[in-house]
Protein backbone atom coordinates (compact mmCIF):
# COMPACT_ATOMS: atom_id res chain seq x y z
CA UNK A 1 0.00 0.00 0.00
CA UNK A 2 0.93 3.22 -0.50
CA UNK A 3 3.68 5.08 1.57
CA UNK A 4 3.52 2.24 4.21
CA UNK A 5 5.34 3.68 7.27
CA UNK A 6 6.46 0.10 8.49
CA UNK A 7 7.98 -0.91 5.35
CA UNK A 8 11.15 -0.82 6.51
CA UNK A 9 10.46 -2.84 9.92
CA UNK A 10 9.10 -5.83 7.70
CA UNK A 11 10.17 -9.10 9.10
CA UNK A 12 10.20 -10.08 4.75
CA UNK A 13 13.68 -7.14 4.41
CA UNK A 14 14.37 -8.10 0.82
CA UNK A 15 10.51 -7.49 -0.46
CA UNK A 16 9.78 -4.77 -2.51
CA UNK A 17 6.13 -3.26 -1.37
CA UNK A 18 3.82 -1.46 -3.63
CA UNK A 19 0.05 -0.33 -4.12
CA UNK A 20 -1.99 -3.63 -4.82
CA UNK A 21 -3.85 -3.34 -7.64
CA UNK A 22 -7.48 -3.82 -8.33
CA UNK A 23 -6.36 -7.41 -10.09
CA UNK A 24 -4.06 -8.66 -7.74
CA UNK A 25 -6.98 -8.13 -5.24
CA UNK A 26 -9.20 -10.28 -7.11
CA UNK A 27 -6.71 -12.23 -7.92
CA UNK A 28 -6.18 -12.79 -3.81
CA UNK A 29 -9.89 -13.64 -3.24
CA UNK A 30 -10.06 -16.42 -6.03
CA UNK A 31 -6.61 -17.61 -4.84
CA UNK A 32 -8.27 -18.01 -1.00
CA UNK A 33 -11.25 -19.31 -2.63
CA UNK A 34 -8.79 -22.12 -4.59
CA UNK A 35 -7.16 -23.18 -1.31
CA UNK A 36 -10.60 -23.54 0.71
CA UNK A 37 -11.88 -25.83 -2.14
CA UNK A 38 -8.68 -27.83 -2.03
CA UNK A 39 -9.36 -27.85 1.90
CA UNK A 40 -13.14 -29.12 0.92
CA UNK A 41 -12.08 -31.80 -1.48
CA UNK A 42 -9.19 -33.07 1.29
CA UNK A 43 -11.68 -34.00 3.26
CA UNK A 44 -11.61 -31.33 6.26
CA UNK A 45 -14.50 -29.98 8.09
CA UNK A 46 -13.76 -25.98 7.19
CA UNK A 47 -11.47 -23.80 7.24
CA UNK A 48 -10.02 -20.25 9.10
CA UNK A 49 -8.87 -17.34 7.28
CA UNK A 50 -6.50 -15.56 8.99
CA UNK A 51 -7.04 -12.03 8.74
CA UNK A 52 -5.08 -10.79 11.80
CA UNK A 53 -1.07 -10.27 12.89
CA UNK A 54 -0.28 -7.91 10.36
CA UNK A 55 -0.56 -10.26 7.48
CA UNK A 56 -2.00 -9.19 4.11
CA UNK A 57 -5.81 -8.87 5.38
CA UNK A 58 -5.15 -7.00 8.66
CA UNK A 59 -2.52 -4.81 6.80
CA UNK A 60 -5.53 -3.28 5.07
CA UNK A 61 -8.39 -3.58 8.02
CA UNK A 62 -5.46 -1.49 9.75
CA UNK A 63 -5.23 2.59 9.23
CA UNK A 64 -1.88 2.38 10.61
CA UNK A 65 -1.47 0.65 7.37
CA UNK A 66 -3.70 1.21 5.14
CA UNK A 67 -3.51 4.68 3.39
CA UNK A 68 -5.45 3.73 0.13
CA UNK A 69 -7.84 6.58 -1.14
CA UNK A 70 -9.72 4.54 -3.14
CA UNK A 71 -12.66 1.75 -2.23
CA UNK A 72 -10.21 -0.31 -0.55
CA UNK A 73 -8.94 2.58 1.53
CA UNK A 74 -10.52 5.14 4.22
CA UNK A 75 -13.57 4.04 6.08
CA UNK A 76 -13.63 1.34 7.53
CA UNK A 77 -16.64 -0.29 5.37
CA UNK A 78 -13.38 0.33 2.44
CA UNK A 79 -10.88 -1.09 4.55
CA UNK A 80 -12.82 -4.28 5.12
CA UNK A 81 -13.37 -4.89 1.68
CA UNK A 82 -10.96 -6.99 1.04
CA UNK A 83 -11.94 -9.35 3.63
CA UNK A 84 -15.43 -9.61 2.79
CA UNK A 85 -14.25 -10.42 -0.61
CA UNK A 86 -11.94 -13.03 0.45
CA UNK A 87 -14.97 -14.49 2.28
CA UNK A 88 -17.46 -14.21 -0.30
CA UNK A 89 -15.16 -16.11 -2.67
CA UNK A 90 -14.78 -18.81 -0.65
CA UNK A 91 -18.58 -19.26 0.35
CA UNK A 92 -18.95 -19.28 -3.18
CA UNK A 93 -16.35 -22.26 -4.02
CA UNK A 94 -17.20 -24.49 -1.29
CA UNK A 95 -21.04 -23.75 -0.58
CA UNK A 96 -23.23 -23.36 2.28
CA UNK A 97 -22.76 -26.35 4.10
CA UNK A 98 -18.83 -25.75 4.55
CA UNK A 99 -17.63 -24.41 8.19
CA UNK A 100 -15.88 -21.05 7.58
CA UNK A 101 -14.16 -19.36 10.51
CA UNK A 102 -11.49 -16.15 10.40
CA UNK A 103 -8.81 -14.91 13.01
CA UNK A 104 -9.98 -11.12 13.45
CA UNK A 105 -7.50 -8.91 14.61
CA UNK A 106 -9.70 -7.07 17.19
CA UNK A 107 -7.32 -4.23 18.33
CA UNK A 108 -3.57 -3.45 16.45
CA UNK A 109 -2.07 -2.38 20.05
CA UNK A 110 -0.80 0.63 18.42
CA UNK A 111 -1.54 4.18 18.14
CA UNK A 112 -3.61 4.29 15.01
CA UNK A 113 -5.33 0.94 16.07
CA UNK A 114 -8.71 -0.18 14.32
CA UNK A 115 -11.08 1.12 16.60
CA UNK A 116 -13.32 -1.04 18.51
CA UNK A 117 -16.72 0.16 16.62
CA UNK A 118 -15.23 -0.98 13.77
CA UNK A 119 -14.18 -4.04 14.73
CA UNK A 120 -18.27 -4.89 16.06
CA UNK A 121 -19.09 -3.50 12.36
CA UNK A 122 -16.88 -6.01 10.38
CA UNK A 123 -17.69 -8.52 12.75
CA UNK A 124 -21.44 -8.20 12.52
CA UNK A 125 -21.03 -7.79 8.54
CA UNK A 126 -19.41 -11.16 8.79
CA UNK A 127 -21.97 -12.76 10.45
CA UNK A 128 -24.86 -11.18 7.88
CA UNK A 129 -22.56 -12.45 4.64
CA UNK A 130 -22.98 -16.29 6.67
CA UNK A 131 -19.56 -17.17 8.80
CA UNK A 132 -19.58 -19.72 11.48
CA UNK A 133 -17.43 -18.03 13.85
CA UNK A 134 -15.20 -15.42 14.98
CA UNK A 135 -11.88 -16.40 16.45
CA UNK A 136 -10.55 -12.88 18.16
CA UNK A 137 -7.02 -12.22 18.33
CA UNK A 138 -4.91 -9.12 18.42
CA UNK A 139 -1.59 -7.03 18.04
CA UNK A 140 0.17 -6.72 14.63
CA UNK A 141 3.38 -8.62 13.56
CA UNK A 142 5.02 -6.15 12.11
CA UNK A 143 8.82 -5.30 13.84
CA UNK A 144 10.09 -5.78 17.53
CA UNK A 145 7.60 -3.70 19.30
CA UNK A 146 5.55 -5.03 22.53
CA UNK A 147 2.73 -5.12 19.81
CA UNK A 148 4.17 -7.83 17.52
CA UNK A 149 4.79 -10.47 20.36
CA UNK A 150 2.65 -12.01 23.17
CA UNK A 151 4.70 -11.60 26.19
CA UNK A 152 5.60 -14.60 28.67
CA UNK A 153 2.65 -16.11 30.10
CA UNK A 154 2.11 -16.73 34.01
CA UNK A 155 -1.24 -17.42 36.28
CA UNK A 156 -1.19 -13.54 36.63
CA UNK A 157 -1.50 -12.52 33.20
CA UNK A 158 -3.47 -15.21 31.25
CA UNK A 159 -5.75 -14.63 28.46
CA UNK A 160 -4.70 -10.95 27.66
CA UNK A 161 -7.21 -10.76 24.83
CA UNK A 162 -10.62 -12.08 26.37
CA UNK A 163 -11.79 -8.84 26.89
CA UNK A 164 -12.01 -8.09 23.47
CA UNK A 165 -13.64 -11.62 22.56
CA UNK A 166 -15.84 -11.39 25.29
CA UNK A 167 -17.26 -7.35 24.41
CA UNK A 168 -18.15 -9.12 20.40
CA UNK A 169 -20.08 -11.97 21.86
CA UNK A 170 -22.28 -9.52 23.31
CA UNK A 171 -22.90 -7.93 19.86
CA UNK A 172 -23.13 -11.24 17.97
CA UNK A 173 -24.78 -14.72 18.18
CA UNK A 174 -22.17 -17.03 16.24
CA UNK A 175 -19.66 -18.35 18.27
CA UNK A 176 -17.14 -16.47 19.06
CA UNK A 177 -13.49 -18.29 20.53
CA UNK A 178 -11.10 -16.50 22.76
CA UNK A 179 -7.52 -17.12 22.25
CA UNK A 180 -4.09 -16.90 23.41
CA UNK A 181 -2.57 -17.48 26.91
CA UNK A 182 -4.80 -19.82 28.39
CA UNK A 183 -2.45 -22.02 30.93
CA UNK A 184 -4.68 -23.54 33.38
CA UNK A 185 -8.11 -25.15 33.24
CA UNK A 186 -9.19 -22.39 36.07
CA UNK A 187 -8.61 -19.81 33.52
CA UNK A 188 -10.52 -22.12 30.76
CA UNK A 189 -13.52 -22.39 33.09
CA UNK A 190 -13.45 -18.62 34.34
CA UNK A 191 -13.80 -17.66 30.54
CA UNK A 192 -17.04 -19.82 29.61
CA UNK A 193 -18.86 -19.44 32.85
CA UNK A 194 -18.15 -15.50 33.09
CA UNK A 195 -18.57 -14.07 29.30
CA UNK A 196 -20.87 -15.25 26.54
CA UNK A 197 -17.91 -16.58 24.36
CA UNK A 198 -18.28 -19.98 23.10
CA UNK A 199 -15.01 -21.34 23.29
CA UNK A 200 -11.17 -21.16 23.83
CA UNK A 201 -8.49 -21.96 21.20
CA UNK A 202 -5.11 -23.58 22.37
CA UNK A 203 -1.93 -23.36 20.27
CA UNK A 204 1.45 -23.76 22.09
CA UNK A 205 0.02 -25.59 25.09
CA UNK A 206 -1.02 -28.75 22.62
CA UNK A 207 2.16 -28.50 20.82
CA UNK A 208 3.77 -28.99 23.72
CA UNK A 209 1.26 -31.68 25.36
CA UNK A 210 -1.01 -33.10 22.81
CA UNK A 211 -2.33 -35.57 25.58
CA UNK A 212 -3.08 -32.02 27.83
CA UNK A 213 -7.03 -32.47 27.39
CA UNK A 214 -6.98 -36.45 29.01
CA UNK A 215 -4.02 -34.72 31.73
CA UNK A 216 -6.54 -32.12 32.78
CA UNK A 217 -9.11 -34.19 34.03
CA UNK A 218 -6.59 -35.57 36.46
CA UNK A 219 -4.39 -32.84 37.43
CA UNK A 220 -5.21 -29.43 37.25
CA UNK A 221 -1.06 -28.49 37.00
CA UNK A 222 0.42 -27.33 33.45
CA UNK A 223 3.91 -27.99 32.51
CA UNK A 224 3.92 -25.89 29.16
CA UNK A 225 7.07 -24.22 27.18
CA UNK A 226 6.33 -22.03 24.08
CA UNK A 227 6.33 -23.42 20.93
CA UNK A 228 5.35 -23.10 17.63
CA UNK A 229 1.89 -22.77 17.29
CA UNK A 230 -1.26 -24.09 15.65
CA UNK A 231 -3.73 -26.95 17.41
CA UNK A 232 -7.66 -27.56 18.94
CA UNK A 233 -10.20 -25.30 18.99
CA UNK A 234 -13.05 -27.16 21.38
CA UNK A 235 -16.71 -25.18 19.98
CA UNK A 236 -19.56 -26.09 22.35
CA UNK A 237 -20.10 -29.69 22.18
CA UNK A 238 -18.14 -30.63 18.86
CA UNK A 239 -14.17 -30.77 18.58
CA UNK A 240 -12.75 -29.22 15.51
CA UNK A 241 -9.15 -30.84 15.50
CA UNK A 242 -6.69 -27.84 13.87
CA UNK A 243 -4.14 -29.67 12.79
CA UNK A 244 -1.48 -30.54 9.43
CA UNK A 245 -2.54 -33.97 7.82
CA UNK A 246 0.09 -35.85 8.11
CA UNK A 247 0.30 -39.79 8.10
CA UNK A 248 -2.96 -40.73 8.35
CA UNK A 249 -1.78 -43.85 11.11
CA UNK A 250 -0.35 -40.43 13.38
CA UNK A 251 -3.49 -38.61 12.83
CA UNK A 252 -5.94 -41.61 14.12
CA UNK A 253 -3.44 -42.73 17.17
CA UNK A 254 -4.08 -38.14 18.28
CA UNK A 255 -7.86 -38.74 17.50
CA UNK A 256 -8.43 -41.83 19.06
CA UNK A 257 -6.75 -40.96 22.31
CA UNK A 258 -9.03 -37.90 22.95
CA UNK A 259 -11.73 -38.51 25.21
CA UNK A 260 -14.98 -39.78 24.10
CA UNK A 261 -17.37 -36.93 24.95
CA UNK A 262 -14.67 -34.81 22.76
CA UNK A 263 -14.72 -36.43 19.58
CA UNK A 264 -18.70 -36.85 19.47
CA UNK A 265 -19.45 -34.16 17.16
CA UNK A 266 -16.79 -36.04 14.54
CA UNK A 267 -18.91 -38.31 11.72
CA UNK A 268 -17.15 -41.67 11.06
CA UNK A 269 -15.55 -42.05 7.68
CA UNK A 270 -12.33 -42.89 6.21
CA UNK A 271 -10.07 -40.60 7.55
CA UNK A 272 -10.44 -37.60 10.40
CA UNK A 273 -11.66 -34.37 9.23
CA UNK A 274 -9.98 -31.36 10.41
CA UNK A 275 -10.34 -27.31 9.98
CA UNK A 276 -7.28 -25.79 9.21
CA UNK A 277 -6.61 -22.41 8.87
CA UNK A 278 -5.83 -20.81 4.99
CA UNK A 279 -3.66 -19.14 3.28
CA UNK A 280 -3.65 -18.60 -0.36
CA UNK A 281 -1.31 -21.31 -2.25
Amino acid sequence: MTNLPYAKKKVSENCIYHEATKDELHKVAVDFANSALRCKEAGVDGVQIHGAHGYLINSFLSPSTNYRTDEYGGKIENRARILFEVYDAIRRAVGDDFIIGVKFPFSDLNENSIKPEESIFVCKELEKRGINFIEVSSGMVMDNSSASFTPVVRNDNQAPFLKYASQLACQVAIPIISVCGYRTPDMVEKALSETKISAVSFGRPLVREPNLPNRWKKTDVLQCVFLAIVAVILWGTKLLLVKLRNKAKYRDEQFSSLPSEMQAGNKARTGRKSVVGIFPV
